[in-house]
């Protein structure tokens, strides 16, 4: 994962195909979240359409998320590390717990980022 602005990050394949059809698909199908909308910041539909939207924008090219999309799959991420734990991860995204783990620091570091800058400018 790559900050690329105040707004965008790049990811690599190995992030954006955790992310997309692994997470997407266990918080819309592997199991219930509780008040979905609330806690993953968009509606089930509104997740699988910017799933769907990347993972046809990844074939052609290097995948950049905006903001919003950070929230959601940090959000989604959470979720399913929670939900699943560290064997069940592995099994079912077929990607490493602590990969997960990993991203989701990254995506926590870059929306904090934001919060921060937004404090230090009011600050003054």
């Amino acid at each position: 994962m790559r900050f690329t602005s105040r707004d965008l990050v790049e990811l690599n394949s190995e992030e954006s195909d955790l992310l997309f059809p692994n997470v997407a698909n266990e918080v819309l199908h592997g199991f219930r979240v509780r008040e979905f909308e609330r806690t993953i910041g968009a509606s089930p539909k509104q997740v699988e359409t910017i799933a769907d939207d990347l993972l046809t924008a990844r074939k052609n090219a290097l995948v950049v998320i905006d903001r919003h999309q950070v929230l959601v799959f940090r959000n989604a991420l959470a979720v399913v590390l929670e939900e699943l734990g560290v064997e069940e991860f592995q099994t079912r995204t077929g990607y490493d717990f602590d990969l997960g783990r990993g991203l989701l620091n990254q995506m926590n570091q870059f929306l904090d980022e934001d919060t921060r800058g937004a404090n230090a400018n009011h600050a003054h």
